[in-house]
């Protein structure tokens, strides 16, 4: 599969319904001319986003607790009960490294699913509206 960044570089997604205006390489409006990909009506698309960040926020707080079982301690100063949770550790952290895996797969599919609804550089927008907004009467130090 690769990299996370890279699951979905050949897989197009487009919202059917959403307006045409903004959209580019396929991410929304009309489909992309080849290769593969997913038409979605805006309701669909809006679903699949609320329920992707929905799990990505559930794996964000599992993994917060597989990192702290990583942080176990022996319970014991004696060889057996050190190698044990050793191997235990061990364990805890590739389950904490995979879970971090799904994160950023998830991560990635949230964001193209943003664009393909045109959400993304609505949100910017947004952001640099407030930080002008915020810093104004900070002297120009921003913006």
């Amino acid at each position: 599969m690769g990299q996370p960044g890279e699951w979905l570089s050949d897989v197009h997604f487009w919202v059917s319904d959403a307006p045409s205006a903004g959209s580019a390489g396929g991410q929304g409006g009309d489909p992309p001319g080849a290769g593969q990909g997913f038409s979605l009506s805006r309701d669909e698309a809006l679903s699949m986003l609320v329920r992707a960040r929905g799990v990505c926020d559930e794996l964000r707080a599992l993994q917060r607790k597989a990192e702290q079982l990583t942080q176990m301690q022996a319970p014991a100063d004696e060889p057996a009960s050190k190698g044990y949770n050793s191997a235990g550790n061990g364990a805890f952290g590739y389950g904490s490294g995979h879970i971090h895996k799904e994160i950023e797969y998830l991560s990635e599919l949230i964001s193209r699913l943003e664009r393909a609804l045109g959400i993304t550089a609505q949100g910017d927008e947004d952001a640099a509206a407030d930080m002008k907004r915020t810093t104004a009467g900070l002297g120009g130090l921003v913006g």
